[in-house]
């Protein structure tokens, strides 16, 4: 039988009613606590009265509120960082872009990542060569591990960042991100992480490791929907990004001292001068949930449950024949286990034509990824379903 708790936070995804769902590295399924969340959206921001504090767009009263809320809620994830230093934004590929393009880079200097990333990554630091600062790609030995050695061999004295994922969406490979840390720190290079697929499904520390940047969307293991993301900067990067959104928001403002109009910043180490304007108000009551969720149970426990099952999985489909590519370090894996196979499109329709909701990853990978509300019972299932697959 399932911990009580698996069970309780299994019955707030309906899709695990409707197949052995073992694809939370796509998505989470969607929470059915969407629909009371935005029934309290909608009381919050219906509440009209001559003392309702309003903050633009559609953030008065309660809703402000909540958002602040839950803007400590991201911060008590990452390890107990300052809320002032989370900026809420549409997804992980926004976050990342945000730093690149606000931060003042100069000709010749820049920016190292690896040829594993996810486009949300990639796609942003490729973007900087249109403005002179070169993207050194570090290529993985093995395709598939990244590790802080092969991105350190790309350092110079140029290097500004680093932009990483901590757990690799194709591979399922965790880089040692507190290592990486340690190296950065050490030479004064910036270190940027894409957390997708680590935060909800493992304990993520920036503060204690040093990361100086960390961006999320939070439809994956933070339990939330798409549209929906964060990023956190620490103060010493933060004071160097200037805003890529000259929107209105709690920080911007317009100096209108003398006869030339300029935007003001009224607080560089306040993260919310990089949100673009009104936000996501409705995501982020569902993120609200999903994270009062996930701390409630507590990361220790959501990991503990994870790995066990993963370790399972993994000895099962070794077991049957089935070549894992993910690490069998559980230091170097999270929640999800990537499998070579002869022909993974065969694969692929083998396993959702019974009953088992998985993803093709990278175009090379059958990827089976577990979430906190995973059972037991659901990896019995798809290892079965696994012993009479005709292809490995």
């Amino acid at each position: 039988m399932p911990m009580d708790w698996v069970k309780e936070l299994r019955e707030q995804f309906s899709v695990t009613n409707k197949t052995t769902f073992l694809d939370i590295a796509y998505e989470n399924g969607g929470p059915t606590y969407v629909a009371a969340a935005a029934e309290q959206f909608v009381r919050h921001s219906s509440d009209v009265s001559p003392t309702v504090v309003k903050a633009g767009g559609a953030g008065k009263g309660e809703v402000i509120r909540v958002v602040a809320e839950t803007r400590k809620l991201v911060a008590d994830l990452l390890g107990g960082v300052n809320p002032k230093n989370i900026a809420f934004t549409k997804n992980t590929n926004e976050g990342i872009s945000i730093i690149l393009q606000g931060f003042p880079f100069h000709p010749g200097d820049n920016v190292v990542t690896d040829d594993q990333e996810h486009l949300s990554v990639l796609l942003p630091c490729l973007n900087l060569q249109r403005s002179g600062v070169e993207c050194r790609i570090a290529v993985s030995p093995d395709a598939l591990s990244v590790t802080p050695h092969m991105l350190w061999e790309h350092v110079d004295d140029r290097t500004r960042m680093i932009v990483v994922s901590h757990v690799q969406s194709s591979s399922g490979y965790r880089l040692d991100i507190e290592e990486l840390a340690r190296r950065c720190r050490d030479r004064g290079v910036y270190l940027v992480v894409d957390a997708i697929q680590s935060l909800g499904f493992c304990p993520v520390d920036a503060k204690a490791w040093g990361v100086d940047a960390v961006a999320s969307a939070c439809y994956k293991g933070m339990l939330a929907i798409e549209g929906v993301g964060f990023l956190y900067c620490g103060d010493k990067l933060l004071q160097e990004v200037w805003p890529v959104f000259a929107a209105a928001n709690a920080c911007i403002t317009i100096d209108k001292n003398g006869s030339r109009w300029e935007v003001a910043c009224s607080d560089p180490t306040d993260a919310r001068k990089l949100e673009n304007s009104t936000l996501n108000f409705l995501g982020i009551y569902v993120l609200n949930a999903g994270l009062k969720s996930i701390l409630g149970i507590g990361m220790n426990a959501i990991y503990g449950h994870i790995s066990r099952l993963v370790e399972v999985l993994y000895e099962g489909l070794t077991a049957l024949g089935f070549s894992v590519v993910t690490p069998a370090d559980s230091e170097r894996r999270c929640h999800s286990l990537s499998i070579k196979i002869s022909d993974v499109q065969k694969a692929y329709q083998y396993f959702q034509d019974r009953g088992i909701f998985l993803s093709l990853s990278g175009g090379r990978f059958v990827r089976m990824s577990i979430a906190p509300f995973t059972t037991e019972e659901d990896i019995r299932h798809a290892l079965a379903v696994a012993r009479d697959c005709p292809v490995r």
